[in-house]
């Protein structure tokens, strides 16, 4: 019996993924739950396991090829009764990773239709393409698709609305000089141009910053029977901020403003391969040891290359840190398809005035970058007030 191993569905609005190696050749054997492949795609690298020990007996696509979700990737034989357990678990195909919450399908996503004004065929448009090009107000019968069949992608929209900018003067092609080294763009760092360019040409971004003394911090970090990290400290601020301004944890939308339920934060981590953000869930439910172990778990696995597809998907609102390295204040991109996100500068031991006196006191600067609109500087200025006094008022 042979199974076939299929590009799995690597997150809501993600459609496609690209090969970087199979981890077996053809012939050898795999045992269930033993990886077979890497997959890269636009948020997370994962490896696909398999569901079934077997021995891989074709490979269809090769490393470096893109493919849409569902897509066979090659095939797997099983024999006895590692066929017959398939049969009655009736699974999904042996490419879907087990999901961390609940079980998501492996069927392909439902393709939209869209037909070229040029020509009478048709070509598939990925719905997270479709959305992004009524977003930019792009034409998809005018812009040329380079994935399979003429598909069209993300890249293929910003690629024409940059071209097709009315009054925005193109400049010259870089010219290489001796010495100069062009060091080709990696799948993560053209994902990350392709989604800071699409935030700051679809978001009209404001900052505002406030000023934070963490002397109440520092003290309850002291007594603390568990060392705390002070990033931990400021997502249970901010979570408990968004439930006061809920309008921060929101969309913009052509049909309105999204008012988002649930909490999601998520954390950006600097990586050796660039920016990933993976999110965590329901932040305003937990406790400080739960956020300091998630944030800490995500942050290790991050770097490392094993975050899970849903680990980085979901994010309502997101903190960036680059107090780590020794930044004071920053003005952050928005992520797509969020309202804000908060800028945390390094803590520095300053003199402030305090009833007359001057003490030194353990300060940060926390920014906001946010979408104009959808909150007002107003909001945005009482909702850093907000997370300012639940940190001066710890313990």
């Amino acid at each position: 019996m042979k199974l076939e191993i299929k590009m799995p569905q690597l997150g809501e609005s993600v459609a496609e993924g690209k090969i970087l190696q199979w981890l077996k050749g053809v012939g050898d054997t795999v045992s269930r739950d033993e990886n077979l492949l890497e997959v890269m795609t636009d948020k997370v690298t994962v490896e696909i396991p398999s569901i079934a020990e077997g021995k891989l007996v074709e490979v269809l696509v090769e490393p470096e090829e893109t493919v849409q979700v569902g897509t066979v990737l090659g095939y797997i034989e099983v024999e006895g009764s590692a066929a017959e357990e398939v049969k009655e678990a009736d699974t999904a195909p042996a490419s879907t990773p087990p999901p961390p919450k609940a079980p998501r399908s492996s069927t392909p996503p439902v393709i939209e239709k869209k037909k070229k004004s040029t020509s009478s065929d048709e070509r598939e448009v990925p719905p997270g393409v479709q959305t992004l090009a009524d977003s930019l107000g792009v034409d998809l019968s005018q812009v040329e698709g380079s994935g399979e069949n003429g598909r069209v992608r993300k890249k293929d929209v910003l690629d024409y609305l940059a071209e097709n900018k009315e009054g925005e003067p193109k400049g010259p092609e870089p010219v290489l000089r001796e010495g100069d080294e062009l060091i080709p763009l990696s799948g993560m760092r053209r994902a990350i141009a392709e989604h800071m360019v699409l935030s700051k040409r679809t978001i009209p971004h404001v900052m505002t910053a406030h000023e934070v003394d963490l002397s109440a911090v520092v003290k309850a970090r002291a007594e603390a029977t568990e060392k705390l990290s002070i990033t931990a400290y400021i997502v249970q601020a901010t979570a408990a901020a968004l439930k006061v301004f809920p309008d921060v944890n929101a969309q913009f939308t052509s049909k309105g403003i999204i008012r988002r339920k649930a909490i999601h934060m998520g954390l950006a981590v600097a990586t050796e391969s660039g920016l990933l953000v993976p999110a965590i869930h329901d932040v305003d439910k937990k406790d400080l040891a739960q956020l300091h172990s998630e944030m800490k778990d995500l942050a290790e696995r991050a770097r490392q290359n094993k975050l899970k597809p849903d680990e980085v998907h979901g994010a309502t609102f997101t903190i960036t840190n680059p107090g780590i390295f020794n930044s004071l204040i920053s003005a952050p991109v928005i992520p797509y398809g969020q309202s804000g996100i908060l800028g945390v500068g390094a803590m520095k031991e300053r003199p402030v005035v305090i009833n007359g006196t001057i003490e030194a006191r353990p300060m940060m600067i926390l920014s906001i970058s946010f979408d104009h609109r959808t909150l007002d500087g107003a909001t945005a200025d009482l909702f850093l007030e907000e997370i300012r006094k639940n940190l001066e008022q710890i313990g």
